[in-house]
């Protein structure tokens, strides 16, 4: 999981990195049904700027959370972006690193992963939603935790007071936390950066190296921490997002594949391939609440 490592590394070293990846923010329309493939219009940036702008989040079908960083790498942001506005930040810290924003259930609350101050901690704090720029506001979400021995770097809530963490560290692993832990249940290790939740499910999935560059997708089910196997990722894929109708997405270089868990012949389809577009190499998806808009990280061809 060569990117997994990237990414990780990107949050742990940030400080000393001379470059980040050049990468935009891509909306596209999408029309899903349980019977049919997928119809996608043609990818629109977003971000249409030199830099890294990743981790794309919908808050609904019109408006998405996005992390910035200039190519110093030195320092991120949060940003919004509604519609045809342009982005614009809604973070502007000068001693702190965000990363991996998410609205809570209730609309009420940001939450992400903060590299502190003291450049090692790494964090999930809380913000309001109505003042997320006022940092002194911001609660630690963990506040139990062990600074020295936890680094999240990716999180998935379960519920109000409930997440389900990538922890760094050699092997990276799967943990659970609740607010008022002090250690976290390590259920899963060899784990890959992309934590989604298992729509109509309290359950979230997760991608697990096996060995021989095959990556696996897999399910947690939080009331029994049983886990099985969804399906096997496509060669080098390892983001993927769910369609509400339980089918998942996945990319590989400038293509978009599906999966339908109810499908029989358990393949996954191709649904685009946006080389013409000057997508050549997709990583995150993230697809808004009703279905109706996907965003995906990808660089492109300049």
């Amino acid at each position: 999981m060569r990117n997994v490592l990237f990414f990780s590394l990107l949050m742990t070293t940030l400080p000393a990195l001379a470059q980040v990846p050049d990468t935009d923010i891509f909306w596209c329309d999408l029309q899903a049904s349980k019977k049919k493939m997928p119809i996608l219009g043609k990818p629109y940036n977003i971000t249409q700027r030199t830099g890294y702008d990743n981790q794309p989040c919908f808050i609904n079908d019109r408006e998405m959370l996005y992390v910035a960083m200039d190519t110093a790498g030195k320092q991120s942001d949060i940003y919004w972006y509604g519609g045809t506005a342009k982005p614009r930040p809604v973070t502007d810290t000068d001693s702190t690193s965000e990363f991996s924003p998410r609205i809570t259930a209730d609309g009420k609350h940001i939450t992400a992963v903060l590299i502190e101050r003291d450049g090692s901690s790494q964090r999930l704090w809380q913000y309001s939603a109505q003042d997320i720029s006022d940092e002194s506001k911001a609660q630690l979400w963990l506040r139990g935790t062990d600074t020295a021995r936890y680094k999240i770097g990716y999180y998935c809530p379960v519920g109000r007071d409930t997440i389900v963490a990538f922890v760094l560290g050699t092997p990276f692993t799967l943990q659970i936390f609740s607010r008022s832990d002090t250690v976290g249940r390590v259920v899963a290790s060899h784990i890959g950066r992309c934590l989604q939740t298992t729509p109509n499910k309290r359950a979230i999935s997760f991608v697990q190296d096996i060995g021989k560059g095959k990556n696996v997708l897999k399910q947690l089910i939080i009331s029994t921490l049983d886990i099985k196997t969804i399906a096997t990722m496509p060669p080098d894929a390892e983001d993927y997002a769910y369609l509400p109708n339980g089918n998942i997405l996945s990319s590989v270089g400038s293509k978009l594949w599906l999966y339908d868990p109810q499908k029989s012949n358990k393949q996954w389809q191709l649904v685009a391939d946006w080389t013409a577009e000057g997508i050549k190499k997709m990583t995150r998806i993230a697809v808004s609440p009703s279905g109706k808009k996907i965003a995906i990280v990808a660089e492109t061809a300049h």
